[in-house]
């Protein structure tokens, strides 16, 4: 009997959690900064740009 109610205690407990996460809406994650550094890839890009802006 005590596991019965155990199991209903963990399961109801799981469906209030969920349900409470469900009315304040999604979770507010604190977005990480950017790196100072330039971002793999994008070095290329701006030196394209940099050859068209001094070709044009």
């Amino acid at each position: 009997m005590e596991n019965r109610q155990l199991i209903l205690f963990v399961v109801l407990s799981v469906l209030v959690l969920l349900g409470w996460e469900a009315w304040q809406g999604p979770a507010q994650r604190p977005v990480p900064e950017a790196p100072q550094g330039p971002a793999q890839g994008t070095g290329q890009q701006g030196e394209r740009q940099g050859l068209r802006e001094t070709a044009g």
